[in-house]
């Protein structure tokens, strides 16, 4: 519509105008093209079959075929009545003086005959048309009694409808008889929706044939597979349920993780050498005779499992038993439970799927989920760092480990390694098992040990998991650790000896016993203390348990540590001499 066509509406309405980027030539293509569209709808889809007494044409299916109809009578060509040869006739004496012509005959279900009324005959109806039609169907006048017909009036004649080449009678009586299409009712149209004219053929007709060699009346064969001993119900109408663990999954739980499956049978089929098939996500695997079976029917179920337990490799667990417990049966619910761990690998958006199978037939069911996963992070840290000791001190440290990553860490040891410069360590406070740490968590431990030496006084503490740290510390190979060091202070003791008696004399051939006693009389301690004494040529016998000599010294070997003498603790040496 051009806007030089738009008129002003009136009406107490506001004036518009509407605009259109069409010119008139091209609007009335448009228009011809849309009556073009919709003729030919009418012809392909309406299903008006109009009379044939009509003159007008009319939209019909193709084959459709319609009666030509009697040809106009020649007014001119009427035989004249007496006295009307000086006037013409009136309009109702013309209509009046039509020939009676047959009505067409029509398509009822029996046959019928039309003669005129002045003839005295009547229409016989061949065929108990009445009890054919039915009550609700058949008029209350038609019986099986002959019918009188009212003179019949002829239409005004038309020419004969010409059909496209195309087009193809329809034949009627070819038509296939209508078939149900509700596939859960699979009956044949009974009395009650046909007319009572239709003969059925008494049998019901297969409504579904869905595959090669299933029987067409029983159409839940369609939905149900069997193979050998194996069969399986309806995929569906069974219930199969997959539950993952309601938190996320920890990398490297070397324990697993529990998953249920709950199935059950809904369908009057039943599922035969009932076996859970498990496909692993990425970086997970089954453990091996970690499920448990449980029947609605038969209480707890025995099973076996396969599968190699290696991470991404698929594992089946088959019920085992009698048919009553391998089989599940109508209304039956069976719940499974199995285990599965992790590595390293198992990342997040990874599928777990897993299917329900008669033996190795795969019934069609199954879930398919993602499980998220998290990942743990171990941490250690001995205190104090760095700390003064003398000789001799014993020290204590703290060793704390801590998981600061989102994930659980499982299979966490500890190692404690200390310096060459210490003596007596105590590691019994460390743990000798494994030990899991939840996100978050930590735990402590205590060591000590006993200053030995000026140097060689480092303390380590190592660390390390199933899988390691995401930066790869952690791991067995390269355990997460923490150092601590010692600053030794260096003591000079005051140490005196008193030898008694001071003056030794020696009878000639004759042995003596001699004592010596050594005293630490300053507040630090003495370590490795040793005597020097020349015997000439005196032999050396008897000497006390604590003490060694060799090479003219005399060591002393007692105390605690070895060789500590401390502060107001005198030792004493004494021997023979002979």
């Amino acid at each position: 519509m051009n806007a030089t066509y738009a008129q002003p509406m009136r009406m107490h309405y506001a004036e518009a105008r509407v605009e259109s980027s069409r010119n008139p030539i091209e609007q009335i293509h448009y228009l011809v093209n849309l009556l073009m569209i919709f003729s030919m709808l009418l012809s392909i889809m309406s299903p008006l079959y109009t009379p044939a007494i009509n003159s007008a044409p009319s939209f019909a299916f193709p084959g459709e075929v319609r009666a030509p109809a009697a040809p106009l009578p020649d007014l001119a060509a009427a035989e004249p009545r007496a006295g009307d040869e000086t006037r013409s006739p009136t309009p109702v004496e013309a209509q009046r003086a039509q020939p009676e012509l047959a009505a067409p005959v029509r398509d009822l279900p029996g046959r019928v005959a039309a003669v005129p009324l002045a003839t005295g005959a009547v229409m016989e109806v061949e065929g108990a048309v009445a009890g054919k039609l039915g009550v609700g169907l058949a008029p209350a006048w038609l019986s099986d009694a002959p019918i009188a017909v009212a003179p019949a009036v002829a239409a005004p004649a038309a020419p004969e409808l010409t059909l496209p080449s195309t087009w193809q009678v329809l034949d009627l009586a070819a038509l296939a008889r209508p078939e149900a299409v509700n596939a859960d009712v699979a009956v044949p149209l009974g009395e009650s929706l046909a007319p009572a004219w239709y003969e059925g053929s008494g049998v019901g007709e297969d409504v579904l044939a869905l595959g090669s060699g299933l029987p067409g009346t029983d159409w839940e064969a369609a939905f149900y597979q069997t193979g050998g001993e194996n069969q399986c119900s309806g995929a569906i109408r069974v219930t199969f349920a997959l539950a993952v663990p309601p938190y996320p999954v920890s990398r490297g739980n070397i324990y697993g993780d529990v998953y249920t499956v709950t199935v059950t049978n809904n369908d009057s089929i039943t599922t035969t050498n009932v076996t859970l098939r498990i496909n692993p996500n990425q970086g997970f695997y089954y453990l091996g005779d970690s499920a448990t079976v449980q029947s609605s029917i038969s209480g707890t179920l025995t099973y076996s499992d396969t599968g190699t337990g290696a991470p991404d490799d698929v594992a089946l667990i088959a019920v085992t038993g009698d048919i009553s417990s391998t089989t599940l049966e109508t209304g039956e619910t069976m719940t499974f439970t199995f285990r599965l761990a992790t590595n390293a690998d198992a990342i997040s958006a990874q599928q777990l799927v897993v299917n329900l199978q008669s033996g190795s037939l795969d019934c069609g069911v199954y879930r398919t989920t993602n499980v998220q996963t998290v990942r743990g992070n171990l941490t250690v840290q001995k205190s104090p760092n760095i700390r003064t000791a003398k000789l001799g001190d014993t020290l204590g440290w703290s060793v704390k480990l801590v998981n600061t990553g989102l994930g659980n860490v499982y299979s966490a040891q500890v190692q404690d390694i200390f310096g060459a410069g210490y003596v007596n360590t105590d590691l019994i406070g460390l743990p000798t098992a494994p030990i899991t740490l939840a996100a978050g968590a930590f735990a402590t431990y205590y060591v000590t040990g006993t200053v030995n030496a000026c140097n060689q006084l480092t303390n380590t503490a190592r660390v390390w998991w199933s899988i390691g740290n995401q930066d790869g510390t952690a791991s067995a190979s390269t355990p997460a650790s923490s150092e601590v060091d010692v600053r030794f202070t260096l003591e000079n003791p005051n140490v005196s000896l008193q030898v008694a008696p001071s003056n030794i004399t020696v009878p000639f051939c004759t042995s003596m016993t001699r004592t010596i006693v050594v005293t630490a009389t300053a507040s630090s301690t003495a370590k490795n203390l040793r005597v020097t004494g020349n015997i000439g040529g005196f032999s050396l016998s008897n000497l006390s348990p604590d003490w060694s000599y060799s090479g003219g010294i005399f060591t002393y070997n007692g105390g605690t540590p070895a060789g500590y003498i401390y502060s107001g603790q005198p030792v004493t040496m004494s021997f023979d001499l002979t």
